[in-house]
């Protein structure tokens, strides 16, 4: 008996055209149809992949590919998590940080060809406030430029470049008390951020040795520094070598608790979320069963 399988396609993450036009025909031309019988449905609005994939699990569909970003992915894994469900992921978002560290290519074809294979394996994911990330979690000043970016009239690469100059000019820091591995630390920060895996996204690592099957966190904190030395700082990401410079500090947990003076920007998986003061982070292992490409 062929495996029920539902392609998941959000038309505005990536190339509209290639969404809507392409990648079906893609789909088609090499799913293995002798192993799987597919369907494709597409968002319409965000929060539509929850309803989507709320509707596969009713109809018995044990396979769900989520083509789109780490947003798009956060949406159907909230619904799936601790479940006998398979997602599998066509990466097409603007960062795809939980599908690159997965080892996914950004290759459609070769990426339908890793999901006939259906190799699969459980990884950890981490929640808050009864939701959960995959990737990761952040405070600050990645989470403000997330903001200005998606209320912005300029879009790619040069509307982000903007959005982060603008939150660097803007942006105060962050007065926090954190929990961590019994220890309470306080302070002024830039940006603090709870990595499930490796990625922010755009293969850049600000957790360059994270794993998503260790039951595990990295608590990255970047306390507040002189504007001017922001592009050598991004420079040691990059490098991965700013675990050496003393303005980042690095923790690894199985639960955080996070409290601000004041309400902070918040981002999950790279979508904006409402601001919040209070955090409290904790790992939840191999509660996902993922495709992971050979």
């Amino acid at each position: 008996m062929r495996k029920q399988m539902l392609f998941i396609i959000n038309p505005v993450s990536g190339t509209r055209k290639f969404l809507k036009k392409r990648l079906p025909r893609i789909i088609k031309r090499i799913i293995d149809t002798e192993r799987f019988e597919y369907q494709i449905r597409y968002t319409q609005y965000k929060g539509h992949a929850v309803v989507l994939a709320k509707t596969a699990i009713e109809e018995g569909i044990g396979i769900i590919v989520m083509a789109g970003g780490d947003g798009s992915i956060n949406e159907v894994a909230n619904v799936i998590r601790d479940s006998n469900i398979i997602l599998g992921i066509i990466p097409v978002g603007s960062g795809n940080g939980l599908a690159r560290h997965l080892g996914y290519t950004m290759n459609a074809p070769r990426t339908i060809k890793a999901i006939n294979k259906l190799k699969t394996g459980k990884i950890d994911i981490c929640s808050y406030d009864e939701r959960i990330f995959c990737s990761n979690a952040g405070l600050g000043f990645d989470a403000l430029v997330i903001r200005l970016f998606d209320t912005s009239r300029n879009r790619g690469f040069f509307g982000y470049a903007f959005s982060v100059l603008k939150g660097l000019i803007m942006f105060p820091g962050i007065q926090y008390e954190i929990k961590v591995n019994d220890q309470v630390l306080k302070g002024k920060a830039f940006l603090i951020s709870a990595c499930n895996s490796n990625q922010v996204g755009y293969n850049v690592k600000l957790a360059p040795y994270a794993s998503l099957q260790d039951g595990l966190m990295d608590l990255w904190i970047l306390d507040k520094f002189p504007r001017w030395k922001a592009p050598f700082l991004f420079l040691r990401v990059l490098r991965k070598t700013h675990f050496k410079s003393p303005y980042f500090k690095n923790y690894i947990s199985k639960r955080i608790e996070i409290k601000t003076i004041e309400k902070q920007y918040f981002q999950v998986d790279g979508e904006a979320r409402n601001p919040v003061d209070y955090l409290n982070i904790c790992v939840i292992p191999k509660a996902l069963q993922v495709i992971i490409p050979s």
